[in-house]
């Protein structure tokens, strides 16, 4: 059985570039017992995360680990969570734009993805606050909620966890009652086929909201696949309201998003 170290201290550095986010975390244990301890060190990591770099500095002397393919490492499982970490990102100067350069690797093979330079350009326009105002209470809000049979699977393992379709249908409750009066709505839900609560969006007001309420409530995750593609051709297929922009929310087992 390995031995423990108390955790004294943790520091998290986290630089953003659009949709990538470099993170540099720094864990400082100590041993306070006499004598030496052997010790493994697990750290948690999202499937999409890419280890770039690990050192562990032990008195004077500092270990740099070499990084190598996943395909050739079998990690731990790690430490099972027993509760959702929510973290909340703020943009710096959100409406600047910018550029990221990713040089090519010259020693990858001619022609192949790797070895091409690569450019991304992100420019976000900033509408004066009075237009804003005017979107946010004349759109058009179209929700579209997983219902297959994963959203059946529970979100942890934890003491009062709860399935995805709940923690969907709670957000989705959140969003109906924060809309503002006078716009338009509609709610898509789909699993191998799709069904909407309105045959087109509705004008939001008392008697539409208590329908969606009640029918949100009612919702379960019972309709099979997860093939998104044919509600969202029916719902770009339909005409918009003039003066009322189109905004489509997804909400799914990973994530809300908009789309």
């Amino acid at each position: 059985m390995m031995d423990q170290m108390p955790l004294k201290s943790i520091s998290v550095e986290v630089l953003v570039q659009d949709h990538v986010a470099t993170v540099s975390s720094t864990l400082q244990y100590v041993n306070e017992e006499e004598r030496p301890l052997e010790a493994l060190f697990v750290l948690p990591l999202p499937a999409d995360a890419a280890v770039c770099h690990f050192s562990a500095k032990i008195g004077e002397q500092e270990i740099v680990a070499e990084v190598q393919d996943r395909e050739t490492v079998n990690l731990s499982p790690g430490h099972m969570f027993d509760k959702d970490v929510e973290l909340f990102v703020y943009y710096q100067d959100t409406h600047q734009p910018s550029a990221i350069v990713e040089a090519g690797v010259t020693t990858a093979p001619p022609g192949s993805l790797m070895r091409d330079p690569v450019v991304m350009i992100s420019l976000y326009p900033e509408f004066p606050e009075e237009v804003m105002s005017s979107l946010a209470t004349q759109g058009e809000f179209v929700f579209v909620i997983d219902r297959s049979a994963s959203m059946r699977e529970m979100m942890n393992h934890g003491k009062g966890a709860q399935m995805h379709i709940k923690s969907a249908k709670d957000t989705l409750l959140l969003l109906l009652k924060s809309l503002p009066m006078g716009c338009y709505f509609n709610i898509y839900g789909f699993g191998s086929n799709f069904e909407s609560f309105f045959l087109q969006s509705v004008e939001y007001n008392q008697d539409t909201m208590d329908q969606a309420l009640k029918r949100v409530k009612e919702m379960r995750a019972d309709m099979g696949g997860t093939e998104i593609l044919q509600p969202l051709k029916h719902i770009y297929s339909q005409h918009c309201y003039p003066d009322h922009p189109r905004q489509v929310q997804h909400l799914n087992i990973h994530l809300n998003y908009l789309l």
